[in-house]
């Protein structure tokens, strides 16, 4: 920050004792210390305010700055310089939380939840209005929003290991029998299963619910795909509509396959005009592929 931001800043600022400081923990649990802001803030001081709104001559309520003040707390500071608001309401303090915090991305999904959750038991706000009072997609509100029907126990749990928050909505979502999406909540959580197998997964319910029937059968494709899988998204679809194809006739997938195998072989014709490669094969590796061309070959006229 420039100093005639930091001037700015520092404008209405005032040195405020932290036992005058109240935390709203209506949404938040006591959180833990960042070490390396707490070593920061001693060694450097404070950077930034932080925001409160007064409630009465010595009771302030925080707003914005929870990781800074435990940071100080840690360090046996009392005081800190504030920005100071006047008081409004739980409701109005929540919004403008997330109107920072749902941008700055410095919480975690599930921190961001639990905000519009609260905010949710305040006031029954739709999508459209959440989206417009925190400037925000309502796509992104939306699926904060479907977040909220996931078990507690997952989001629990999952908060816990620290894995992705809207996986476990994904999970949720999925049109497989709850035995199925409980093995793959825990195999997520445990960091045995991932993400972008989740992701394949979601496809197929799409394409091939059928061939996920099972704990039997979806760790068979679970198996099948991280064995292939490439990390492109591109190359996970194929991957995708092949493992489809196993199971019986689909014409999309079939096309997409028939696609991908066309593009493959235009790329096998660039690397035979390629002098350099053609005239160096030696006599073993050209019969290795004459035969491997002509099995191809044979399967299709078979």
């Amino acid at each position: 920050m420039n100093e005639d931001g930091w001037d700015i800043m520092m404008k209405n600022a005032v040195q405020l004792n932290l036992s005058e400081i109240k935390l709203e923990e209506s949404f938040r649990e006591e959180e833990e210390v960042d070490l390396a802001l707490a070593r920061d803030i001693e060694e450097k001081g404070l950077k930034e305010p932080l925001l409160v709104e007064k409630k009465s001559n010595h009771e302030y309520i925080l707003v914005e700055g929870y990781r800074r003040y435990y940071a100080l707390k840690s360090r046996g500071i009392e005081t800190a310089v504030c920005n100071v608001d006047q008081l409004t309401s739980e409701e109005e303090r929540l919004i403008k939380r997330l109107r920072v915090e749902i941008h700055t991305k410095k919480r975690s999904a599930y921190e961001l939840e639990k905000m519009i959750k609260r905010l949710l038991e305040i006031k029954d706000y739709d999508s459209s209005q959440l989206a417009k009072l925190l400037n925000i997609g309502e796509k992104t509100i939306k699926k904060y929003l479907r977040g909220l029907n996931v078990p507690p126990e997952w989001v629990k749990k999952g908060e816990k290991s620290g894995v992705g928050r809207h996986t476990l909505t994904d999970i949720h979502e999925l049109d497989f029998d709850n035995e199925i999406k409980e093995h793959l909540v825990k195999g997520f959580i445990d960091r045995e299963i991932k993400k972008s197998t989740i992701d394949a997964i979601k496809k197929v319910s799409k394409i091939m619910k059928q061939f996920i029937m099972s704990i039997e059968s979806l760790e068979k494709f679970i198996e099948e795909f991280e064995a292939e899988n490439s990390g492109e998204e591109e190359i996970n679809n194929v991957i995708i509509h092949k493992l489809n194809l196993q199971n019986g006739f689909d014409e999309n997938s079939h096309t997409i396959i028939h696609n991908n195998v066309i593009n493959l072989i235009i790329g096998i014709e660039d690397i035979f005009y390629n002098s350099h490669y053609i005239n160096n094969l030696s006599s073993s590796q050209k019969e290795t592929l004459k035969d491997r061309l002509s099995l191809l070959l044979k399967i299709i006229d078979d």
